[in-house]
């Protein structure tokens, strides 16, 4: 087992054993392209990483227009493609509704000073 583990090439050189067999089968036409990887430094745990900014969703389709969208691309199927525009269309709305009611919304603490019943 540890001539097995001996004979395991690096990168390098396997990515140019592939190559010369991809030559010799096709020729010039295929090759092979690594990818360069180029080291980063990390940020300093003192820096703040950049806030992302929450993008403004903009989705005003209704069901019908996606429905006439979907059949550009999908063969039949119209009962799926129904639940699949009305399911898409609901979650975005839902979204853009929770996006409104969080910047509509202010944090309100009440105090009672009464007793509630509760100890």
């Amino acid at each position: 087992m540890t001539e097995y583990d001996e004979k395991i090439p690096n990168p390098k050189e396997l990515e140019k054993e592939i190559s010369e067999f991809l030559s010799k089968k096709f020729g010039d036409s295929v090759k092979i392209v690594s990818p360069v990887v180029m080291a980063q430094e990390m940020p300093a745990a003192s820096e703040k990483a950049p806030k992302k900014r929450a993008r403004k969703l903009k989705f005003d389709l209704k069901p019908e227009e996606l429905i006439a969208y979907l059949d550009r691309y999908v063969v039949r199927q119209d009962r799926a493609k129904a639940i699949l525009a009305t399911k898409i269309c609901t979650h975005f709305n839902r979204i853009q509704q929770s996006n409104k009611d969080k910047a509509d919304k202010k944090k309100c603490n009440v105090l009672n000073s009464y007793s509630t019943g509760y100890t």
